[in-house]
């Protein structure tokens, strides 16, 4: 898989700050996936037609009977002229290559590729405008075209004179090898040695004055465009070069002649419109930075309306790796010793590290459904250390932290947003693994798991002698970070509590389903000094809390909480609001 929120994003950030600087260089590969042929590709196909014509069977290899036959290598215009007397009659027999049937359309090939039009899209928005090609089709012209975009075309020497400079163009597409429509078209290793001097001089500029995004080119045989490059004396933007397969000798030599930032691809239509993607996030936004928080849900938003669960999904994934790359590096070492500075930096870099991560979810949780809420689970999953009873200690603990922060968000966003299913997802379905067997992570995703002992102490809360200090310092650490998603400060308090009262009947159910609460330790949050500690309102805590059971408690029976009993519900609440009465008595 790509690295999109590394290098991805990088480029798109280039191209969204330096509009208009960036040319764009494309080789066969990105014409492949909609079936066209590359210019070799037909030369060999003409001259087995031709052989087969003139020895009336079929030729095994076809270059070397041309050669022997003809006393010259294979060429494609010698070819075609062969082939075909007229311009017309020239035409017709290259159409077949490029132009589409009825049936060719229906099955997506010989169109514009994604690669095509999310480039012909980054046209129109006005941050590309130089476009490089190898290919002999029309399928960039067709997308531009689509796009209100009408390119100044240059596919011969003849045609450098009518183009207007770059700076006065909307769109100028350099087609450095010519179309399919003239015979002329560069093709042999004879005509890929050396290009016109026009040619070479037009190049000199484009390379000099612009940065460059090279896709699809592997620049084995494309000697004079390879020599273009090289001879590049000062780059005055970065250069990227997006890569499918490993490039050869010769192409490492070229990119690490022109400081090209290497790009690993799964194809060119997935990069380009990740590319567009994170560009039009940009634009939505017009903040100066590549990878914020807004950039993301803006991303996630589009993907969730336009049903593109695929790219959702590998949003989701990368993120999470980077986030579980960074939080198991040295940087999180637990191995030192936990002082209370310590422990508190820790907290905080945990906190940092998924600043990103918890945007993503807290969209997937707000607005998602189905196959999408199932990424909470695994995410979760990815965050949770394997943990191990011989070494255990705060930093260790600590590690759930991650974990932790995304329960709670998702938790608290699911029931502001009454989405059951996440909490589903959320609740009864990640596991981890302890001591090599796998446990619901419930049983260790909670505070008083995280924070044993007298590490809460060491927690940065402002009153010391808060006896829920873990909860208090959550509550106002979310009350910051989910602010755009509950605005309302009543209503954000509510589902909080909510939360935490449910996240401890949930652990309670789970660990001792059906017994009565004797000497359990479970997880207890700020809520139990309000409503069942001195003073506490109980009326108002029977009230929130009633209210919620009267309204949601079938639906989160029908999702498989409490084992689908309300008689087990019950019991078990009963028996939670007896023992928080008394543990506060």
């Amino acid at each position: 898989m790509y690295e999109l929120n590394d290098l991805i994003i990088q480029m798109s950030f280039s191209i969204y700050s330096n509009p208009g600087v960036y040319a764009v260089l494309l080789g066969s590969g990105i014409s492949r996936s909609a079936g066209i042929l590359t210019g070799y590709e037909i030369t060999l196909d003409l001259a087995s037609k031709l052989s087969t014509m003139i020895e009336k069977k079929e030729v095994k290899d076809v270059s070397k009977w041309y050669k022997n036959y003809f006393k010259e290598d294979m060429n494609y215009s010698k070819i075609i002229t062969k082939l075909a007397n007229t311009r017309s009659e020239r035409s017709n027999l290259l159409k077949p290559y490029f132009e589409p049937t009825e049936k060719e359309k229906e099955e997506g090939k010989k169109i514009p590729t994604k690669a095509h039009r999310s480039i012909a899209r980054l046209v129109k928005y006005g941050y590309l405008r130089m476009i490089l090609t190898l290919n002999f089709d029309r399928l960039m012209e067709e997308a531009l075209t689509a796009e209100g975009v009408n390119p100044h075309v240059i596919s011969s020497v003849d045609s450098i004179k009518g183009t207007p400079p770059p700076i006065h163009s909307n769109c100028i597409l350099f087609k450095i090898h010519g179309d399919y429509l003239d015979s002329r078209i560069r093709n042999t290793v004879e005509e890929l040695e050396k290009y016109p001097n026009k040619y070479n001089k037009y190049l000199d500029r484009i390379f000099d004055e612009y940065g460059l995004i090279i896709c699809g080119w592997s620049s084995d045989y494309d000697i004079a465009l390879r020599n273009a490059l090289q001879r590049i004396k000062n780059r005055r933007y970065s250069a990227y070069w997006a890569i499918k397969d490993n490039l050869s000798q010769t192409g490492k030599e070229l990119l690490n002649f022109i400081r090209a930032t290497e790009v690993p691809i799964n194809n060119a239509d997935q990069f380009f419109s990740n590319a567009l993607d994170n560009t039009e996030s940009l634009m939505k936004f017009k903040k100066p930075h590549p990878l914020t928080s807004k950039i993301a849900v803006e991303s996630v938003k589009r993907f969730l309306s336009k049903n593109e669960y695929i790219k959702c999904h590998d949003l989701v994934k990368e993120e999470t790796e980077r986030v579980h790359k960074l939080i198991t590096s040295e940087k999180f070492n637990v191995g030192v010793k936990c002082e209370k500075e310590v422990y508190q930096n820790r907290m905080h870099n945990y906190e940092s590290a998924i600043n990103v991560l918890l945007p993503i979810m807290n969209t997937i949780t707000y607005f998602g459904s189905g196959k999408y809420l199932e990424l909470i689970a695994s995410t979760i999953e990815r965050l949770l250390p394997e943990m191990n009873y011989r070494y255990r200690g705060g930093l260790h603990w600590l590690q759930i932290y991650p974990a932790l922060l995304l329960e709670y968000s998702i938790g608290i966003v699911a029931l502001y947003a009454k989405n059951f299913e996440a909490l589903t997802n959320l609740f009864l379905k990640p596991s981890y693994i302890e001591e090599d067997e796998r446990e619901l992570a419930i049983e260790s995703l909670n505070i008083d798991y995280v924070f044993q002992g007298n590490y809460s102490n060491f927690i940065p809360y402002k009153e010391e002698n808060r006896k829920t200090r873990a909860s208090d310092y959550l509550f106002e650490l979310f009350q910051k970070i989910l602010k755009s998603d509950i605005p309302e400060k009543v209503k954000y308090e509510e589902n909080f509590d909510i939360f935490e009262y449910l996240i401890g009947l949930i652990y309670l159910d789970k660990i001792n389903p059906g017994s009565e609460i004797k000497n359990i330790r479970f997880p207890i949050g700020r809520f139990s000094w309000k409503y069942f500690g001195w003073g506490a309102n109980k009326e108002k805590g029977r009230v929130i809390f009633g209210q919620f059971f009267k309204n949601y408690l079938k639906i989160l029976l029908t999702k498989g909480f409490f084992g689908g009993s309300e008689d087990r519900f019950n019991k078990l609440r009963q028996s939670y609001e007896d023992t928080l009465s008394k543990l506060h008595r």
